[in-house]
Protein backbone atom coordinates (compact mmCIF):
# COMPACT_ATOMS: atom_id res chain seq x y z
CA UNK A 1 0.00 0.00 0.00
CA UNK A 2 1.32 3.36 -1.18
CA UNK A 3 1.90 6.33 1.52
CA UNK A 4 -1.08 8.03 -0.48
CA UNK A 5 -3.49 5.18 -0.65
CA UNK A 6 -2.95 4.67 3.65
CA UNK A 7 -3.43 8.48 4.05
CA UNK A 8 -6.43 8.66 1.87
CA UNK A 9 -8.07 5.79 4.15
CA UNK A 10 -7.07 7.70 7.11
CA UNK A 11 -8.32 10.49 6.35
CA UNK A 12 -11.71 9.07 5.10
CA UNK A 13 -11.66 8.16 8.42
CA UNK A 14 -11.29 11.37 9.80
CA UNK A 15 -14.09 12.66 7.78
CA UNK A 16 -16.21 9.92 9.27
CA UNK A 17 -15.69 10.43 12.85
CA UNK A 18 -16.10 14.30 12.85
CA UNK A 19 -19.19 13.80 10.89
CA UNK A 20 -20.26 11.17 13.73
CA UNK A 21 -19.11 13.76 15.97
CA UNK A 22 -21.24 16.56 14.34
CA UNK A 23 -24.28 14.82 14.12
CA UNK A 24 -24.17 13.83 18.00
CA UNK A 25 -23.81 17.55 18.82
CA UNK A 26 -27.19 18.29 16.48
CA UNK A 27 -29.10 15.52 18.27
CA UNK A 28 -27.96 16.62 21.98
CA UNK A 29 -28.47 20.45 20.64
CA UNK A 30 -32.53 19.39 19.44
CA UNK A 31 -33.00 17.43 22.64
CA UNK A 32 -32.20 20.58 24.97
CA UNK A 33 -34.41 22.39 23.23
CA UNK A 34 -37.26 19.70 23.69
CA UNK A 35 -36.06 19.54 27.24
CA UNK A 36 -36.72 23.39 27.47
CA UNK A 37 -40.00 22.97 25.89
CA UNK A 38 -40.90 20.27 28.57
CA UNK A 39 -39.89 22.30 31.83
CA UNK A 40 -41.68 25.30 30.35
CA UNK A 41 -44.42 22.54 30.16
CA UNK A 42 -44.21 21.55 33.87
CA UNK A 43 -43.57 24.46 35.91
CA UNK A 44 -47.58 25.59 36.31
CA UNK A 45 -47.92 22.11 37.43
CA UNK A 46 -45.13 21.98 39.64
CA UNK A 47 -46.39 25.36 40.74
CA UNK A 48 -49.45 24.11 41.74
CA UNK A 49 -48.17 21.15 43.83
CA UNK A 50 -45.70 23.73 45.36
CA UNK A 51 -48.76 26.39 46.97
CA UNK A 52 -51.17 23.22 47.94
CA UNK A 53 -48.04 21.85 50.19
CA UNK A 54 -47.69 25.71 51.06
CA UNK A 55 -50.83 25.51 52.26
CA UNK A 56 -50.74 22.44 54.06
CA UNK A 57 -47.76 23.87 56.00
CA UNK A 58 -44.68 22.03 54.38
CA UNK A 59 -41.45 23.26 53.59
CA UNK A 60 -41.15 22.91 49.76
CA UNK A 61 -39.00 25.07 47.62
CA UNK A 62 -38.74 25.00 43.75
CA UNK A 63 -35.11 25.56 41.79
CA UNK A 64 -35.74 25.48 37.93
CA UNK A 65 -34.08 26.82 34.93
CA UNK A 66 -34.35 25.87 31.50
CA UNK A 67 -32.41 22.68 31.57
CA UNK A 68 -34.03 20.82 34.92
CA UNK A 69 -36.93 21.26 37.94
CA UNK A 70 -36.01 20.22 41.51
CA UNK A 71 -38.68 20.35 43.54
CA UNK A 72 -37.07 20.04 47.11
CA UNK A 73 -39.25 18.98 50.16
CA UNK A 74 -37.89 19.55 53.69
CA UNK A 75 -38.11 17.71 56.83
CA UNK A 76 -38.70 19.28 60.74
CA UNK A 77 -35.33 17.67 61.54
CA UNK A 78 -33.55 19.26 58.56
CA UNK A 79 -33.73 16.42 56.72
CA UNK A 80 -34.48 16.51 53.01
CA UNK A 81 -36.17 14.99 49.85
CA UNK A 82 -35.64 16.58 46.77
CA UNK A 83 -36.77 15.10 43.32
CA UNK A 84 -34.54 16.38 40.50
CA UNK A 85 -35.87 15.72 36.45
CA UNK A 86 -33.40 17.35 33.73
CA UNK A 87 -30.21 16.90 31.96
CA UNK A 88 -27.95 13.98 33.87
CA UNK A 89 -24.50 14.85 35.03
CA UNK A 90 -22.61 14.39 31.52
CA UNK A 91 -25.21 15.24 29.33
CA UNK A 92 -25.66 13.10 26.12
CA UNK A 93 -28.97 14.30 25.26
CA UNK A 94 -31.28 12.43 27.63
CA UNK A 95 -32.99 13.80 30.76
CA UNK A 96 -33.13 11.88 34.13
CA UNK A 97 -34.42 12.27 37.41
CA UNK A 98 -32.52 11.77 40.21
CA UNK A 99 -33.50 11.77 44.32
CA UNK A 100 -31.35 13.70 46.62
CA UNK A 101 -32.52 12.84 50.56
CA UNK A 102 -31.39 11.76 53.61
CA UNK A 103 -31.74 8.42 55.11
CA UNK A 104 -33.30 7.64 58.88
CA UNK A 105 -29.74 8.04 60.52
CA UNK A 106 -29.02 11.41 58.73
CA UNK A 107 -26.62 10.08 55.67
CA UNK A 108 -27.33 11.82 52.18
CA UNK A 109 -28.15 9.02 49.02
CA UNK A 110 -28.65 9.60 45.44
CA UNK A 111 -30.53 7.34 43.51
CA UNK A 112 -32.34 7.36 39.76
CA UNK A 113 -34.97 5.45 38.87
CA UNK A 114 -32.66 3.98 36.13
CA UNK A 115 -34.33 5.37 32.87
CA UNK A 116 -32.57 8.00 30.72
CA UNK A 117 -35.81 9.51 28.31
CA UNK A 118 -35.94 11.39 24.93
CA UNK A 119 -38.47 12.51 23.00
CA UNK A 120 -39.43 8.71 21.79
CA UNK A 121 -40.20 7.92 25.57
CA UNK A 122 -41.34 10.82 26.89
CA UNK A 123 -44.70 11.95 28.48
CA UNK A 124 -45.16 14.66 30.62
CA UNK A 125 -47.59 12.26 32.43
CA UNK A 126 -44.20 10.51 33.76
CA UNK A 127 -43.23 13.49 35.69
CA UNK A 128 -46.55 14.36 37.22
CA UNK A 129 -46.57 10.50 38.53
CA UNK A 130 -42.97 11.02 39.51
CA UNK A 131 -43.53 14.20 41.74
CA UNK A 132 -46.76 12.82 43.08
CA UNK A 133 -45.35 9.91 43.95
CA UNK A 134 -42.15 12.12 45.36
CA UNK A 135 -44.69 13.83 47.68
CA UNK A 136 -47.22 10.80 49.34
CA UNK A 137 -43.11 9.35 50.37
CA UNK A 138 -42.50 12.41 51.46
CA UNK A 139 -45.54 12.41 53.66
CA UNK A 140 -45.18 8.87 54.37
CA UNK A 141 -41.59 9.32 55.89
CA UNK A 142 -42.31 12.30 57.63
CA UNK A 143 -42.56 11.13 60.94
CA UNK A 144 -39.21 9.27 60.83
CA UNK A 145 -37.64 12.79 60.45
CA UNK A 146 -39.73 14.49 62.67
CA UNK A 147 -42.52 16.17 60.16
CA UNK A 148 -43.00 18.81 58.91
Amino acid sequence: MSSDDFYNKIDQSIFKSNSAEESRKELVAQRREYLKEIILRLIPIVKEHEKELVERNINVKVESSDRYITFKLKYGNGGYDDLFFGEGKNFDGTFCFLKYFTGDKGGSYESTDGFHYTENNWNDEVYVKKLEAHIKDFVNYSERHGGF
